[in-house]
């Protein structure tokens, strides 16, 4: 798997928790935006 695909399927993963556990702030650090999972809108 290519890192970019592998980052993807990490972000992927964390809005999924995100939306498993809304009272939590999930982070994902290994892309450059630093804002939590929920400041965000889901992948594309």
């Amino acid at each position: 798997m290519d890192e970019q695909r592998w980052i993807r399927e990490g972000l992927r993963l964390a809005y999924d928790l995100q939306n498993e556990l809304p009272d939590i702030d999930i982070s994902y650090a290994h892309d450059h935006d630093s804002r939590p999972v929920r400041e965000r809108r889901g992948p594309c």
